[in-house]
């Protein structure tokens, strides 16, 4: 699947363009702004550095877009998070390239594309989406803010179900559903729709119409499970729960 080159530079080479001012970032012998430098330091692989730089610079600046949206890629990177190779997954998990048999729950196959559900790099792509959401006015984000959003959403999704995953096969047993509480499956069932909905919001990008069919797909294998209630059935789709028949 070749992705759209739209989504290419809005997802790697956003930062230069959000933080450029008009000025060559390497034109190392000028002052350099908060935004450029947390740039730099996320180019150079230093995430913790990139979100120091940015919330001192909030401080002087508070809700500056430019410095939040920055900031809320810091959050996901410093997570692991990998928004092309997320997407990349979502548009082809559908497919069977060998002609075998498809998951139940095709959105356990995203598991192997997001990093480890640990405590902090939940926190850290939750804070991502959080700002996003809350912290920047959906009239002030920057190019690339919402499908960043989207991509971050689903990856906090795919997270806290990996999270539940306690022995790390892959598999969801009934057991480690068993504190999987009816709250949190609500919030996630939530986050998936919301995600969907800002994928499919953009007609002209057909690489997050793609994505927003996946989600839509999960969405639809979630409804198709047994249950009284929408949480029930999130229940029996991470358990792998034979789908109803009508």
């Amino acid at each position: 699947m070749k992705l759209n080159i739209k989504n290419f530079l809005l997802l790697f080479a956003f930062t230069v363009a959000f933080a450029g001012c008009g000025d060559n970032l390497l034109k190392s012998q000028e002052k350099k702004e908060p935004a450029e430098d947390a740039v730099l330091e996320l180019e150079n692989g230093n995430p913790d550095k990139a979100i120091s730089i940015l919330e001192s610079a909030l401080q002087d600046n508070p809700g500056d877009p430019k410095l939040l949206s920055i900031l809320s890629y810091a959050f996901a990177a410093r997570a692991g998070v990998e928004p092309l190779k997320l997407i990349s997954k979502m548009t082809t998990v559908g497919a069977s390239t060998d002609g075998g048999p498809q998951s139940d729950s095709q959105i356990l196959l995203l598991f192997a594309v997001v990093p480890d559900a640990t405590a902090e790099n939940i926190t850290d792509i939750d804070r991502a989406v959080s700002i996003l959401l809350s912290d920047i006015e959906p009239e002030e984000r920057l190019p690339g803010d919402t499908l960043k959003l989207a991509l971050f959403q689903t990856a906090s999704l795919v997270m806290h179900m990996k999270a539940i995953d306690l022995d790390g096969d892959g598999v969801i047993e009934v057991e480690e559903l068993a504190s999987f509480s009816t709250a949190s499956a609500s919030s996630l069932l939530s986050q998936l729709a919301a995600a969907q909905a800002l994928l499919a919001a953009d007609p002209d990008d057909p690489t997050a119409q793609q994505a927003a069919a996946a989600l839509g797909t999960y969405q639809e294998e979630i409804n198709a499970m047994p249950g009284d209630t929408m949480e029930e059935k999130l229940k029996n789709y991470l358990a792998g729960s034979t789908p109803q028949t009508t």
